[in-house]
């Protein structure tokens, strides 16, 4: 019990804090992934990104996409999918809504294909921005409570909305408990290490998959939680905390390769047709074409909001 205590105080000292680190802690999550792409690009991929971004890296632009958000409420939705925790399906007063499916096709899409640089840009960052919310489970699922925002949670002695922490603190937490508060590029250097040998499993696939996985993993594990008592909300375990440390650094590590994975089949023809070649008559996702996910409606986002 002292000892939970304890994680609980830190973690929320690490709230109370947050403002005052200058960048949010769902940032260190998105630079974290981008990181770990970094080391899985092809050297043509990794020109046309430095070309496109100039003097920025994919981690300084991987949280691009919220601040455009605030500057444009339309590109909301493109952030999540609201798969139904019990039924699986997109309820039908969010099915007219575009979806981060919608928005990762059309953004592969405009690419790899648009003319106009800018345009490009803005997908890229739009694409490194999606991958990894698309690995945050809560952003693929939905208990009637808004994918989590309306769900409260006792961290660190006080209330907060599922959705926050495992948006923050939820990664903060795996990151002092499995690494120490080592900086975030020899992080993404050791999960890169630790999950190499499972690349071509994690990058079989499509958004969709990915999708679903997330899913699953909100519907088994983030929902699943400790039961509340004297009207209170629930108190995340220790328990809960541990298992979520395991839950969160495979996410994070599957988005960077898989993020990796999509830039080079949509940045370097050689990439992809070495894939093709070698999964000639395969079903697995070795081509630009089945990285897209299925289109239900016009594509939205950079390829069709040309500056």
């Amino acid at each position: 019990m002292k000892k939970q205590q304890i994680l609980s105080s830190f973690l929320g000292v690490a709230i109370l804090t947050a403002p005052l680190l200058g960048w949010s802690f769902a940032a260190i999550g998105h630079h974290l992934v981008a990181q770990v792409c970094e080391l899985e690009l092809t050297t043509a991929t990794r020109q046309a990104v430095s070309d496109l971004l100039t003097s920025q890296t994919l981690a300084e632009v991987s949280t691009w996409a919220d601040e455009e958000r605030t500057r444009d409420r339309s590109t909301s939705t493109w952030h999540y999918v609201d798969y139904n925790i019990k039924s699986g399906r997109i309820e039908p007063e969010h099915a007219k809504d575009p979806t981060i499916l919608d928005a990762i096709s059309s953004n592969s899409v405009a690419l790899r294909r648009a003319e106009s640089t800018l345009t490009r840009q803005r997908a890229l960052k739009f694409l490194v921005h999606f991958i990894g919310d698309l690995h945050q489970p809560l952003h693929c699922a939905d208990n009637n409570d808004a994918g989590g925002n309306k769900t409260q949670v006792i961290l660190g002695g006080k209330e907060e909305r599922l959705h926050r922490v495992w948006d923050g603190p939820i990664v903060e937490n795996m990151l002092t408990n499995r690494y120490s508060g080592k900086p975030l590029d020899e992080v993404a250097t050791l999960l890169h290490q630790k999950y190499l040998a499972q690349k071509a499993a994690i990058t079989s696939g499509t958004p969709e998959s990915w999708a679903r996985e997330s899913h699953e993993i909100a519907k088994n594990h983030v929902y699943n939680l400790p039961p509340a008592s004297d009207n209170k909300p629930p108190l995340l375990t220790e328990e809960y905390l541990r298992q979520s440390d395991e839950v969160i650094e495979r996410q994070l590590a599957k988005a960077g390769f898989r993020l990796a994975h999509l830039l080079n089949l949509l940045l370097d023809a050689d990439y992809a047709q070495s894939l093709a070649k070698r999964d000639q008559g395969g079903s697995s996702l070795r081509s630009s074409h089945h990285v897209l996910p299925k289109k239900k409606r016009e594509p939205v986002g950079a390829g069709v909001a040309t500056p």
